[in-house]
């Protein structure tokens, strides 16, 4: 059984959701949560701020061009709804 999505989590995973939807990414990518997470006031976006992790250097890390796909990636695609896949 999975357990349910905190606020906090719902709301980084919707900021992703439309961060990759504003620069019209097929799908949400790594780079878009790990904004997600820098974008929400949360214990996460501390932590990542603790060790050094700010916006510039995700989007010097992730450049705005198309990235190659992880072998191991599972891209949720925008116009599906994102709950299945996330219990997955």
């Amino acid at each position: 059984m999975h357990q349910p999505l905190t606020p906090a989590a719902t709301r980084v995973l919707d900021r992703a959701i439309q961060l990759a939807a504003a620069t019209d990414a097929s799908s949400v990518e790594p780079h878009h949560l790990l904004r997600g997470l820098i974008l929400e006031e949360a214990r996460a976006s501390e932590i990542l701020s603790e060790h050094g992790i700010s916006m510039p250097q995700i989007d010097e890390a992730f450049p705005q061009e198309p990235l190659l796909e992880h072998p191991h990636a599972k891209p949720v695609p925008l116009d599906d709804d994102v709950t299945p896949a996330l219990q997955e």
